[in-house]
């Protein structure tokens, strides 16, 4: 098996963190805080199922995978509904990291949501790529956390 000495190991793992296309320590904060702004955006647009502010966050072929393990690919903008959802609901994000990879990144975080009816909380990843220079959602999976019981 081929072993790359330490020296070169480091002088690769330097010019990668130079050219910024990992960030091993600490999270750039303005990336973290535009990501954040975007996924408030868009839940928002899906709790009043504002399909026009969906269709600009997304990427056009968009996955998502839900809890229950469904996966749903969008390969055309979504369209009108009248659907409304829970009009109290309130959605909070906590323990985020946001790690960027060239034109990609990955936010990764809790989500609790509250309304009257419930509060819960679930795992997420949600994956960026930047599409003509804004960052759009490509894909999105939620694992709820179950509480001890």
């Amino acid at each position: 098996m081929f072993r790359l000495p330490l020296h070169l190991a480091t002088l690769v793992l330097a010019l990668t963190v130079a050219s910024g296309s990992v960030k091993l320590w600490g999270q750039d904060e303005g990336l973290s805080s535009q990501l954040i702004a975007i996924h408030d955006k868009w839940f928002k647009a899906f709790d009043n199922h504002d399909s026009d502010t969906m269709n600009m966050i997304e990427t056009r072929n968009i996955t998502i995978v839900m809890p229950n393990g469904y996966i749903a690919r969008n390969f055309a903008p979504r369209k009108k509904t009248e659907t409304q959802f829970e009009p109290d609901t309130k959605r909070t994000l906590s323990n985020v990291t946001v790690r960027q990879f060239g034109d990609s990144a990955l936010l990764v975080g809790i989500v609790t949501t509250e309304s009257p009816k419930e509060k819960s909380q679930s795992a997420e990843t949600i994956a960026f790529v930047k599409v003509s220079g804004e960052w759009k959602i490509a894909s999105a999976q939620w694992t709820d956390i179950n509480k001890a019981k």
